[in-house]
This record gives structure tokens, C-alpha cells and sequence, in this order.
């Protein structure tokens, strides 16, 4: 009898190893959107405090008064400048991120000229 069990066991146990467990995947049922974009939008987030201070240089001071587009930080998200609080110059489509506008980028981040987030979509 503990023989035949032991037997049990270790076949019960390799089927399980197998996978051919008819048993629910852990992952199954869990947002792995929600955590991933926590942390993806940190990191999205330092990237856009990264762009501007490279590319704080390559605007004259009245294109950097207007609220530039940055550019693209990655394949989804666009860095916007604008005022806080914002300014009319903010919404003229000339300041904003083109790349939003035809598709190109799906997000983007508003970021004030000191480097403060305004806005993350």
C-alpha cells in the first residue's frame, strides 16, 4: 500500500510538472497592464525630465517661451512643454507634439519648463 501511493504521488506530481494541469495559470485574471504602466510610466516619466534638459539648448528663448515639442521618447509617448498653469501658446496646435496628432505617438507627457509633470496620458 505506501508503495502504490508513493507511486501515486510521483505520477500525480510529474503530470503536474508537465503541464498538462488542467489547474488555473496564477497569472490568469491578473492586470499585468495595470502594474506594467506604474512602473512604465515612472520610467516614462524620467525619460521626458531626461529630453528636456537635452534639448533645453537647441530652442531660442522666445521658441522655448511658446511651449515646444520635445519629441518622442520612445515608439508611444510624446514630451510636450507647456506652462504652469497654461497659457493660451499652450493650445496652439504649432506647440503641440504633431506626432500625437497623426497617430504616431498614442501618449504623452506635458512637462513644465522646470521640469515638473503636469500631465500624463
Amino acid at each position: 500500500m505506501h508503495k502504490s501511493l508513493l507511486t501515486f504521488c510521483f505520477l500525480f506530481f510529474a503530470w503536474l510538472l508537465s503541464g498538462c494541469s488542467p489547474l488555473l495559470d496564477f497569472n490568469e485574471g491578473i492586470s499585468q497592464e495595470f502594474v506594467v504602466s506604474f512602473d512604465n510610466e515612472e520610467i516614462v516619466k524620467n525619460e521626458a525630465k531626461a529630453l528636456l534638459e537635452q534639448r533645453r539648448g537647441d530652442f531660442t528663448d522666445y521658441e522655448w517661451a511658446q511651449g515646444p515639442c520635445l519629441g518622442m521618447i520612445n515608439d508611444e509617448w510624446v514630451v510636450d512643454i507647456s506652462h504652469n498653469p497654461r497659457i493660451p501658446e499652450d493650445d496652439r496646435e504649432e506647440n503641440q507634439c504633431q506626432q500625437f496628432y497623426n497617430g504616431t505617438a498614442t501618449h504623452f507627457i506635458e512637462i513644465a519648463p522646470d521640469g515638473q509633470i503636469l500631465r500624463v496620458e
